[in-house]
């Protein structure tokens, strides 16, 4: 199991506009995500992994990402029609929220194949190189 290790003291450096470029610039260049995680390690003089950033994967992931925030928008929408139709008693509620439900399906079904088109193209890209 992993030590609990809180981090309660901090440090301040001022730098020149140069210099913090520079840094951000090197930082940039490794494979850490967090830039106090980057200055931790070299201040402790840890080893920092410079690796080659591959730009593609993270475009495709920030693409991945924003498909699955609108998914769970999409899916938590189908709930609370699906509950409020468990909750109604007039008919012409019913109706509204069955054409409420038939939009968000369709809006559904539009990201499944923008998903299926992206992942697609994305994989013949990749079968390209």
């Amino acid at each position: 199991m992993k030590e609990k290790n809180n981090r309660t003291k901090w440090v301040h450096v001022r730098l020149t506009e140069a210099e913090h470029l520079l840094i951000q610039k090197q930082f940039k260049s490794t494979t850490e995500r967090q830039f106090s995680n980057y200055v931790r390690n070299i201040i402790l003089k840890k080893p920092v992994y410079a690796g080659v950033v591959n730009q593609s994967l993270k475009d495709i992931m920030a693409e991945l990402f924003e498909m699955r925030k609108d998914f769970n928008g999409i899916a938590n929408n189908l709930n609370q029609v699906v509950h409020k139709l468990h909750t109604l008693d007039r008919h012409q509620e019913i109706k509204a929220w069955l054409l409420l439900f038939e939009i968000d399906k369709k809006s559904l079904q539009k990201s499944m194949e923008d998903m299926r088109v992206y992942i697609n193209k994305t994989a013949d890209k990749w079968l390209q190189s």
